[in-house]
Parts: structure tokens; sequence; C-alpha cells
């Protein structure tokens, strides 16, 4: 048993009640009591009154006491608000119960301070009535203030207590009343209320085999007053034992004995455990001390292979973060030896930049803590890997920071993904941007009452008006659809996209930020992530000014497809009454208007005078036909404004001048639009139309309609006035009709004649040519290929003889061609190859033909050629011909030592020598365009020579054929007179003109002016052309390697004079005399080449070549055409047919060796 101290008894004397004292003493007592006294009174109609209150007043409640003896309700206004209704509650309850008042609460002072007060209070009753309470206030502030800092303080206590698993309690010797704090009664998981609270119920607590060690502790505690500490069992209900450890110490009076024991508890469950445990090991320690060892030893190669083998870098550092130990897998992150990372900081692999990170980690883990970071991490070659490290400190035996262990992980590889999807989603966040449609996202938010918006571009903002922010906050269908019908409707529709309908370009009208409504497509498609939440996608486009653009263009539409009707209806007709009656019914209609009238002028009036010839009036209103009508006014001031297209639309006509007024007041006119109807040059009329009744706007639409009426009613107008003329003029037409058919009659039989006239004499020109050239082609071919000693040495008299022959030969040739030139020409046959053609080049090589035969005759030949002009737009052959012959004429009539000049010059457009049109159907198109656009450019080439001259009166017969001015002078110059009328004729083709200056005796100059173009400028240089060259490129002449060509010809002596040729060129020939027979031996035993004469027996040239394209193995050997016709249209049909080249005879030798040579060349020899 716990031994109890002596409890002393305290003792009750009674104070004997002091007598009366007088009023000095009453208030020297009054004033040395430690509070304020006072008197409330409560009257039976519930006023108060404080008939008295101490001068103390004025210190605590800033109060003087008449203040409140005079008004009581102050006394109440000064308690704070939230304890008013407290303290009259206990006032009611004192005055209910006779029982004595007493409450805390709180005043607030005039001065705002805030004061805790105790106040007691007796009541009694009143004789008249009510209740009386006198009683003592005093102020507890500061003791409050304690009271709450104590609450704290011990509220703090409870909570360190639970942390700590520790409990304190104290135990009044006296009473032998035990005090255990909360944590206590958890750590024995005994009920409070059920507690005995006496040291004896403490023991009951205490497993059995301990309660005599600790009654025993605690006793001898008393005994040598030395605080103690004891650990012992606890046994629950439940049988589980937890283990406690008491600490005591007992307060002792002056008298020595003991009055108060207090200590604690604490539980150390899970400590004696760990003891038991580690008791239990070392008891078995010794025994397995040497296996440990080998254990050890053994862990220590285990972990060490453990991190040598780590997939991660394993770093070890010591207290200064410099290296201790790292395994390969680090040393590869870092590229660095075990030899060259001794000595190294974490810092000297980390860029400077983040050494305070770094620094960071090192101090919590300094600290205890461990921490995790991605740091980029130098590598020995300059290269960087981005890591994950974590690191965890490392202690000594001491507990004191030794070093930290740091585990790093490469996640370079997973940062550049990270990077790419960073990149990937700004790039999307820029399309977003910048797209011109409204992007948003947008689910719904269960029990919220706005859909949420996760994305919302910019131009959603421009769209709508509104932030992300503002339309989250003020909601999409209470902000854009404030009518309550598009609202539902559209709350409707995203409850069908939850359902899975997506809309395409559903048209919506919305209220812009600014109040104006836009018209939008919205466009939504459900969205469901992996989660399953529903998310609806929409693009939403602004067609505001799309749509007003199309309504415009309807009304546009619709005013056209009125403006077409009415027209339709005015030209239905060309009477122009009908026509201005049913102008005015449907343009009045069109316009609602009171009145429509059609004014013409007296042509005669200047303006002044006219009449309405036509209207469509509203009943009632007077008619304005028939009635003369004369203003001045707007003969002399408006009418050349009307006559530019200018119009009146007056809403008033009150505000016109009164000239004006004068003439409209007669015809109840209020507003009109009057419109000028002007036939060409001329203000024919005026279309008026009148607003009787009242006022009215005319509108651009409108205004705009009636010009298009006004223009369409003076075309009607010139129309029918047209008509009015043809028909007059249509009998005199018919008449000379009768007559233009009977003269047709007899050109169509004419035409008829000369066409067969022109066919006879072409096929006769044909004949003759095919008779002419065949023999010429043997004499000249034969001819040539002795000069060139083909056929053997020959003398210089034998080559003068040939070179005689061949002159007089191509004089026949010459002949020939010019007679077959002018008949084309005559004949129409003739086309242009036209091209773009320089100068220079053509003047020089015509020059060069002519040089030979003017030192001849010791002729001095000049040349004045501009280095800038256009080239010519001709036929380059035909051209050459035509100077050609101006030149040779006038070489051969120039005496000797005589002088010849050639000059060009650019003509100006204006020029009244090149009024000639140009040809009305070139074969080619211009490359300049075209040339009627403007005004054409001609250069002008002049052959002036001092030679015999021409008689004015002959130089009108020189430009016909066959024809020559003088007999004696064909003895002296020969010639067939076709020259001149070659030169002629193909500079008209061109849609020149040829110019002849002459004087007899003295000379002669010839001008020809051929187009070009202007603005084709080229810087061109008179140069003198190369020499022909004979091509002497042949084969070889082993007979064996020869190229084999098959000659198609019935001709003896062409077939001689080529075969002979050929054969001194390295050729092996074979022979066919009709087209079957080329076919055959072809066939037989193909050719490298075929020369294919076209008029043949039996089978032709153009049949045999056709036949022989159309197998396979001949597709591509070469076929020369060779033809003694030169009909137009030859060579073209020659290479239709499948020839390679064509040539006509007679066929110069060197010219076909050159383009035998040619064709050979480009393509593989057959072996």
């Amino acid at each position: 048993m716990r031994p109890h101290p002596p409890m002393p008894s305290p003792q009750q004397d009674s104070m004997p009640i002091p007598p009366l004292v007088d009023g000095d003493s009453l208030a020297h007592l009054v004033n040395m009591v430690p509070g304020t006294l006072y008197i409330l009174e409560q009257a039976l109609r519930g006023t108060f009154q404080v008939p008295y209150i101490s001068p103390q007043v004025q210190e605590l409640y800033g109060l003087a006491a008449a203040d409140l003896a005079q008004d009581g309700q102050r006394f109440f206004d000064t308690i704070h608000p939230a304890d008013r209704a407290d303290y009259r509650a206990a006032l009611a309850a004192s005055a209910t119960h006779q029982q004595p008042f007493c409450q805390e609460y709180r005043i607030i002072t005039p001065a705002g301070q805030e004061k805790w007060i105790r106040a007691h209070g007796q009541p009694e009753l009143l004789p008249q009535g009510g209740m009386r309470w006198c009683g003592v206030m005093m102020e507890i502030t500061e003791r409050k203030q304690v009271d709450q800092n104590q609450q704290l303080a011990n509220r703090r206590l409870r909570e360190a207590q639970r942390i700590a698993q520790i409990g304190h309690w104290e135990m009044d010797l006296w009473t032998n009343t035990l005090h255990w704090s909360e944590e206590i009664f958890r750590i024995f998981e005994i009920d409070a209320e059920k507690f005995g609270a006496s040291y004896e119920a403490f023991l009951q607590a205490i497993h059995p085999e301990d309660r005599a060690a600790v009654h025993a502790a605690y006793s001898r505690h008393l005994w040598d007053r030395k605080p103690y500490k004891v650990v012992h069992r606890l046994r629950l209900p439940d049988g589980r034992i937890k283990y406690v450890q008491e600490q005591c110490e007992t307060l002792y009076n002056d008298d020595g004995n003991p009055y108060l024991s207090q200590g604690t508890v604490q539980d150390v469950t899970e400590l004696k455990q760990v003891e038991m445990a580690l008791a239990e090991l070392n008891a078995d320690l010794e025994r397995r001390v040497a296996e440990r060892t080998l254990a050890l030893h053994q862990s220590e190669l285990r972990y060490r292979q453990i991190i040598e083998t780590a997939s991660e870098g394993v770093w070890i550092l010591d207290a200064e973060a410099r290296h201790v130990l790292a395994n390969p897998t680090l040393l590869a992150l870092l590229g660095q030896t075990a030899e060259a990372i001794v000595g190294t900081s974490w810092l000297d692999y980390i860029e400077v930049t983040f050494h305070p990170q770094v620094e960071a980690l090192i101090q919590r883990c300094a600290a205890g803590q461990a921490a995790l970071d991605e740091l980029p991490l130098r590598r020995r070659d300059g290269s960087t890997l981005w890591v994950l490290v974590s690191i965890s400190p490392i202690v000594n035996d001491q507990g004191q920071y030794d070093g930290l262990l740091a585990m790093v992980t490469d996640i370079t590889e997973r940062r550049l993904v990270e990077e790419a999807i960073h990149q990937e989603n700004t790039f999307r966040r820029l399309i977003l941007d910048h797209l011109t449609e409204g992007i948003c996202v947008c689910q719904a938010c269960p029990g919220f009452p706005f859909v949420r918006f996760s994305v919302w571009n910019p131009q959603m903002e421009v769209i709508t008006g509104y932030s992300q922010d503002e339309i989250n906050h003020l909601g999409w269908y209470q902000t854009l659809y404030p009518d309550s019908e598009a609202r539902q409707r559209a709350m409707e529709r995203m409850d069908a996209m939850h359902q899975g309908q997506n809309s395409v370009a559903e048209e919506w009208n919305i209220r812009h930020r600014d109040g104006l409504y836009r018209i939008v497509t919205i466009t939504t498609t459900l969205l469901v992530d992996a989660q399953g939440r529903k998310n609806v996608l929409a693009v939403i486009q602004d067609i505001t000014e799309r749509k007003q653009t199309e309504g415009r263009i309807q009304q546009q539409i619709q005013q056209e497809a009125l403006l077409r009707e009415i027209t339709q209806h005015i030209r239905q007709s060309l009477d122009l009454q009908v026509i201005f009656d049913t102008a005015c019914r449907e343009i009045r209609q069109v316009f609602q208007a009171d009145r429509v009238g059609i004014f013409r002028f007296d042509p005669a009036s200047g303006y002044d005078d006219g009449t309405f010839v036509a209207e469509a009036v509203l009943p009632g209103l007077p008619s304005v036909l028939a009635i003369p009508v004369h203003d001045h006014c707007f003969g002399e001031h408006h009418a050349p404004e009307y006559i530019q297209g200018r119009y009146c639309a007056m809403e008033d006509i009150t505000v016109l001048k009164d000239c004006h007024q004068s003439v409209l007041s007669q015809f109840q006119v209020r507003a009109n639009l009057v419109l000028p109807l002007i036939c060409g040059d001329d203000l024919w009329g005026l279309l008026c139309i009148h607003q009787c009744h009242h006022s009215r706007h005319w509108d651009t639409d409108e205004i705009g309609l009636g010009q298009q009426l006004s223009a369409q009613l003076a075309i009607a107008i010139q129309q029918a006035t047209l008509y009015d003329q043809l028909q007059r003029e249509l009998a005199e037409r018919q008449q000379t009709q009768a007559q233009l058919t009977q003269a047709n009659q007899e050109l169509a039989q004419s035409n008829q004649e000369l066409a067969r006239a022109t066919r006879l004499k072409d096929e006769f020109l044909a004949n003759m040519s095919h008779e002419l050239r065949t023999p010429l082609n043997a004499i000249m071919g034969m001819t040539e290929g002795m000069q060139e000693e083909v056929f053997g040495p020959i003398t210089p008299e034998q080559i003068k003889a040939l070179q005689t022959v061949e002159r007089s030969a191509s004089h026949l040739l010459s002949l020939i061609n010019d007679i077959l030139d002018v008949a084309k020409i005559e004949s129409g046959q003739i086309e242009l190859d036209l091209a773009s053609v320089p100068v220079a080049p053509l003047c020089s090589s015509t020059l060069a033909f002519v040089k030979q035969q003017a030192l001849k005759k010791q002729i001095h030949l000049e040349a004045h050629i501009p280095s800038q002009l256009p080239n010519l737009w001709v036929d380059e052959r035909r051209v050459r011909q035509a100077l050609l012959n101006l030149l040779t004429n006038a070489v051969k009539f120039t005496p000797i030592q005589g002088r010849i000049s050639l000059t060009v010059t650019l003509l100006p457009p204006a020029d009244p020598g090149v009024d000639a049109p140009r040809p009305p159907s070139p074969s080619v198109a211009l490359p300049f365009g075209d040339a009627t656009a403007h005004s054409p450019s001609f250069l002008r080439f002049a052959i002036t020579d001092t030679g015999i001259g021409i008689a004015p009166e002959n130089i009108q017969r020189l430009f016909r054929p066959f024809v020559q001015i003088d007999s004696a002078l064909n003895r002296q110059y020969t010639g067939t007179g076709l020259g001149l009328t070659l030169v002629k004729q193909i500079v008209e083709l061109h849609g020149g003109q040829v110019n002849l200056t002459s004087e007899l005796g003295v000379g002669s100059c010839f001008s020809i002016d051929l187009p070009c173009d202007a603005f084709s400028l080229s810087n061109l240089h008179l140069t003198e052309p190369e020499a022909d060259r004979p091509n002497s490129s042949a084969p070889a002449a082993d007979p064996g390697s020869a190229p084999v060509i098959l000659l198609a010809e019935d001709n003896e002596a062409n077939i001689s004079t080529i075969a002979s040729y050929l054969r001194a060129k390295g050729y092996a020939l074979r022979f066919a005399y009709d087209g079957q027979q080329a076919i055959d031996q072809a066939q037989a035993n193909p050719p490298d080449l075929i020369l294919m004469d076209i008029q043949m027996p039996r089978v032709d040239g153009l049949t045999a070549i056709g036949h022989l394209r159309r197998l396979p193995q001949f597709e591509h050997i070469p076929i020369i055409a060779l033809t003694a016709l030169t009909m137009v249209n030859d060579e073209e049909r020659c290479l239709a047919a499948g020839a390679n080249a064509y040539l006509a005879k007679p066929v110069r030798l060197n010219q076909l060796a050159t383009i035998i040579h040619s064709l050979l060349h480009t393509r593989p020899r057959l072996s």
C-alpha cells in the first residue's frame, strides 16, 4: 500500500460584522475595492437604468459614471454584439430564479479597445416591482489571454505527446487522486470514463508479474527521494502485451512530507521488441562471428560484382563531393577511365549554370535527406548526356555525414523524346494560333452549369470577343445565345453530339461581345479519350461577310433578272410607242411609284421644251401626256450634265428652285427620280419616276436599276430608229441584190473557166518541168562529176568546155525555175514560210552571190546597213531570191567600173509608201502579236546603180512577165524577162511593194519595202559569209565495208550519172528500175540507204516508200526522195510517206553526197 501523508484541515473562523460607517469612510472603501461597484435596475416595462456605478468605470469602460447614470442603454451598447444575447439571457435567468448573476463578456470602449469583463450581482425585488442587481465588475482581459495561451500550450503538449507516444500523469497524495493525460489512456487502451483515477486502479492495469516491482520502485522512491525510471508490461483486455517506460519524481512540502507525484509514460513496445531481438542476436553473435566474417567477405565480393555489373551508374562521393568509387557504367557515361577520374569532383562534370542546382542537392543530402533531379552531364569528349541522379547520404559509425551515394541513369533519349513532344505541341499550338478558323474543345462538367473549354485558339476570341477564361466563367450558351429558343436548340445539339451525332457546317447566329450578331458555321466532332471522357471538337468559321456578300449578290441577281425581264418585254417590239408603254408599266410596278413617264425633248428647242410621249400613272392622278413642258432652267443649266450621264434623285421637290417647282407642281409631284435617255451623243429625253402622295428616299440599288433601265430604253430607241432606216434602205437593196445576183452568176461561170485554164496550165508546166529537168539532171550531174575528175583526169580545155556546159545548164534551170515560180504565184499555190530573219546576214549572203560577177566588171559594191535594225518577218528564201534578182540585174546593166549600193532603212509607220496591206492569211503566225493591233513597220531595201537607166514611159512595162523594154537589149543582155515580175510578186505576197526611180543614161534605184516589227531590235553587224566549202567527208573506199545504196530510177542517164559519182565517193550501189523492183530487192537484201525516184512505172516511188515503212526491218533505214516534179506540197507528201529527205532534180551531186553522209552517220550500219 502507498503511504498516505498527513493532510492539514483548514479552520473556518467567522468574521464579526462591522458597524455602519460614515459617508467618507464608505467612499474610501469603494475606492479601495479592486473593481467597479454597480447597481442595475430593471423596471416592469423592461427598461434598464444605472442608478449607481463607482468612479472606476471611467478606467474600465472609458465612460463617465454620470453618463451611464443618465442613459442606462449606453451600458448595454458597450457590450460586444456577439455577447449581448448571452448577457441578457443570464440577467433574465438570475431574475427568474432569484439566483446570483455571474457572467463573463466582452465590451468595446469608445476608443475601440476590446476588453474582457467578469460581472457578479445579487438580485433583489424592488418594492414598486422590477428587479435590482448590486454587484461588482472586474476586468479579466489578461487572465483571458493567459487562459488562451495555456489552452494553446496544452493543445500543443497533447499533440507532441501523441506524436512521441508519451503521456504525463500527476497524483495528489493528500486526496489519492490520479490524473492521466489523454495519451496515457491511448497507451493503456482504457476508457477514461471507466477508469477509477487512483493509484490502485493504476496497479490493476499493470501485468501481474510486474506489479510488485513497480510498487516497490515507487515506494523506494518516496523513501530515498530519487527520481526513477522503470520499464514494465501492460496486459491489455484482449491479451496483448505492451511495454511502457515510466519516469517519476515527487514534490515535498516544507515539513518534508510528499504531497504531489508526477511523471511520464512512454510506449516502448517496438523498442522493447527490438531490444529483445537484439538480445537474441547478441546471444548468437559469438557463434556466428566466424561465419559472418566469411559471409561479409563473400557479400562484399557479391555487392562489388553487383555494382560493377549494374546497368545504372553508381558513384560514391565523399563529403566534399569528390570521387571515391565509380562503376564501369558510370565511367562509360562520363567517357572516363578509372585512373582519369581520380581526384575529380562532381562539379567538374556539370555545366557552370547548373552548379547551384548540384550544390543544393549536396546540401540536402548533407542534411540527411535523399534527393532526385535531372542534370546534364558533360562527357570527356565534350558531348552532353542528360541523366537522372538519385542521391542518398552516407553516414559513419558516429552518425555523421560522410559522403553520398549517387545512382545515375542515362535519360538522354527520353529527354529527346520529351523535347520532340514539346516541339510538336508547340508547333500544334502555333498552327492553332495561326488558323483562320476558330478551334475549340469543350466538355460537360457534372454539377457545373457551363461547358468547360480546354482549347480556345486566338481566332475564337476574334469570332466571339471573349477569352477562354471569360467564356468558361460566363458560359457558352448564356453568353452567345441570349435568345432562349436558340439557346435550347444549341443545348439539344450538344446533347445529340454526346450521342455520337456529328454535325457538318451548321449555320448559327451568335452574339459577339460588341453586341452585334455574327453568322458562323460550326462543325463538331465527338472525341473520346482513353479514360472514356467525351470531348467535343468544334471548328468555327465566321461567314458574316460572306453571307452579307451573298445577300448583296442575291439582291443583284434579282435586280438583274428583273432587268432582263423588263428588257425582254421592251425588246419584243420595234414599235416605239409599244416599247414606251410597256416600259412605263413595268417600271412603275417595280418601283411602286405613283407615275412613270417618258419625256422627249423637242430637238429644235435646245432642251427647253418637250412632251411626255408615254406614262403609267396611279388612278386619281392627272395625266402628263400631250401637255407641253417648258423649262428654260433645265436647258440652260442642266442639259450638258445630263448628256454626261448625270441623274437627279430628289427626295422632296420643295428644295428645288421655283422654276423647277412650278413645272413639277402642276403634276402633283412630291419626289422624283430623273434619268437621261442618251442616244449616241444626243440627249433624246428623260425617264421620270414620280412619287406624288409623299416624299421618298431613293436608295443606291434603285438608282442603279433605274440607270440600267434608262440605258436599255436608249438602246431600244436607237434600235427602233435604225429599224426604220433599215426598212427604207431595204427596198433599195432588194433592187441592187437582183443586179448583184446576175453579176455573181456571170462571175462564177468565168471563175470556172479560169480555174480549168489554170489547172491545164499547171499540168502543162509540171510535165514540161519534168521533161526538161530529167535530161538537165544527167547533163549537170555528168558535168559536175567530170570537173571533180571522178571519171579520170581532164585537160584545162576540157574543164573550160565543161564549165560552159554547166553555165548553160544552170541558166536553163534558172529559166525553168522562174517560169514555175511565176506560175505558182499567179495561181496562189505558193505558201510563205515566214520567220524572224536578221537583216545583216541576209544582205551579206546575197551580196556574196554577185560579188564575183561585179569583180569581173570592176564594179564597186557598197552596203549601207545600220547596226540596230529590227528583224524581218518574211520567207527568207523568197526574199533572198528577190534581192538576188535585183542585184543581178544591177550588175548586168551597169557598165565596167560602175557603182552599185545596197542601202537598208527603217520606215516610219505613217510613211505613205508602205500603205499596202499585210498578207491576209500568212502561213506562219507572227511571234510579235497581231500586226494589225498597231501600225506596221517596214524596212526599205534600196539597190542603186550607175547603169543604163530606164525611160519613164517604160517603167510600167518593166514588171510584166516575158516583156523586155528593147529587143536590142535582149540580144546584148540575156534573160527571160521574169526576174522583176518575180520580185514584184514576192514582195507583194509579203504585204510590201516595189518602187523604181530611174534616169536614162544615169542609173536606177529599185527599192522594196518588207514588213518587220519595230519592237524586235537586235544588235546586228554586217559580216562576210564564209565561203561555201564542199563536203569532202565520204566513207573509205574499202569495198568490203562500203555502205550499200539502193538506187531506184528508171532513167538510164540519171542512173549512170549518180552511180558514177557515188561509186567515186566510196559507196556500193544496187539498182531497181521501178517501185516494185525496189521493194523486192530491199526485202531480199536490205541496203544501208535508198535513193527513190518518185515518177516510175508500175509502182511509183511514194507507194514503194509507204510499203517499206510498214515493214519493221525498214523502220530506221534512211530513204531520200528524188523527183523532177516541183509542184506545191511535193516535199510534204514525200516526207509524210516516210522519206527522210527530199531533193528536186536536177540534183546537186555534192549536196546529195552530204545528205547521204549525214543520214548514214546518224544511224548504225547494217551488217
